[in-house]
């Protein structure tokens, strides 16, 4: 025995408004944000991830926007969404060194140097990690710990530009001292 047709109406409306409507619609914001972010239109992008997070909170559209945040040197509010997308999803080892870097970028060297070695002790073979660990441990004149994560980090991705010139500031760095 199948329903009448008002009865299939008003059961695929509520289908439609339940979660799972929220959930697909949020991720087809959370994938338009990602277009208009890959092609450098920040504002829309952010109007997306916003839409998405109202819609279906969760840790990777608060890193996409805290990444928008950051192209924008919106530190203090990127490390805000950084944190919200930690609280979703704490073993989220990317966040962790987004969070670290814009910890860094605020001043807040010793807690930058912690989050980035909580992304690391996720991930230890994330090579950007390990340049942004090098980096920090350089901000606090930590020059020999420094050499040696910028090491690791061209162990794991010999062409790695940054950390290649970053290792040769090191390197001046530890003949000054």
């Amino acid at each position: 025995m199948g329903m009448n047709r008002p009865l299939k109406g008003l059961f695929l409306i509520a289908v439609l408004f339940s979660g799972g409507c929220d959930q697909r619609a949020a991720e087809t914001w959370h994938n338009k944000g990602n277009l208009y972010f890959e092609v450098g239109r920040y504002g829309e992008a952010m109007n997306a991830y916003e839409r998405a997070i109202a819609l279906n909170p969760n840790a990777k559209t608060w890193f996409n926007k805290g990444q928008i945040l950051d192209k924008l040197s919106l530190s203090e509010a990127a490390l805000n969404a950084y944190e919200q997308a930690l609280i979703l999803e704490p073993g989220y080892a990317e966040a962790w060194v987004a969070k670290g870097i814009d910890l860094g970028r605020l001043g807040r060297n010793p807690a930058a140097l912690e989050a980035i070695e909580q992304g690391i002790a996720l991930k230890p073979d994330f090579p950007e990690a390990w340049h942004n660990r090098g980096y920090t441990l350089m901000r606090l004149s930590r020059f020999q710990e420094a050499l040696w994560a910028i090491e690791e980090a061209l162990k794991l991705q010999p062409d790695l530009a940054f950390a290649a010139g970053l290792k040769s500031d090191i390197q001046e760095a530890l003949h000054r001292h």
